[in-house]
């Protein structure tokens, strides 16, 4: 039987889930701004760079004039002049000028290549000077040096493709004739110099590579 007291006690939970509940419903989850979830700019937080790291925006280059483009051709054709049929590379070391158009031997690509080289000169310094295979390597690492004074000479010539295509700036060319021309005089170098090396230390060996196009 239900008292009035249970009744009443009744009553009173009731009433305060009933309140809890309401309580519950009215609360409104706190949504974050777009402020709190990616800070503001600083700009509109009132902080300003310095005046010295502020970097004016450079001019645009003005368009190349053809008195610009015929001087660019001269400077072209003076760090490596076109070829003709008797000679396609004229500007080209011996050993260079006598590779293979790239039909008649396998490729290899500038990366793969220089990997190579990095990979005979390692090989090159844990070797003995009574080595059997040392002017074997001497003789393919200048070989590859030739290989690669040839594919940056093609770079040089293909600048005046570049040129007429009017697809790049002069600065841009001017910039890539300086890079190829300290490219492709270094490696005519480096394969010289190994080429001496290989006779100076090993006089007896007859060179199998690019060497022997050498006097």
């Amino acid at each position: 039987m239900i008292t009035f007291a249970d009744r009443a006690w009744m009553a009173v939970t009731t009433n305060v889930a009933l309140a809890l509940l309401v309580v519950a419903c009215s609360a409104q989850p706190k949504v974050q701004t777009t402020d709190e979830l990616v800070p503001a700019p600083e700009w509109q937080r009132g902080v300003f760079p310095p005046a010295s790291a502020i970097q004016p925006d450079k001019p645009p280059e003005k368009p190349a004039t053809k008195a610009d483009k015929e001087a660019f051709s001269a400077q072209v054709t003076a760090t490596c002049p076109p070829g003709t049929e008797e000679d396609p590379f004229p500007g080209l070391s011996a050993p260079a000028r006598s590779i293979k158009p790239p039909r008649h031997r396998q490729y290899r690509s500038r990366p793969m290549m220089q990997e190579e080289i990095k990979a005979l000169l390692r090989m090159l310094a844990g070797m003995s000077q009574n080595d059997p295979d040392r002017p074997k390597v001497i003789d393919r690492l200048a070989s590859d040096y030739f290989e690669d004074e040839r594919d940056n000479y093609r770079d040089c010539l293909n600048l005046i493709l570049m040129l007429e295509a009017d697809r790049y700036s002069l600065s841009e060319l001017q910039a890539r004739l300086n890079e190829t021309r300290g490219r492709f005089e270094s490696a005519r170098a480096s394969g010289l110099a190994t080429c001496k090396r290989l006779a100076e230390e090993h006089p007896t060996y007859k060179p199998a590579g690019l060497c022997r196009e050498l006097p």
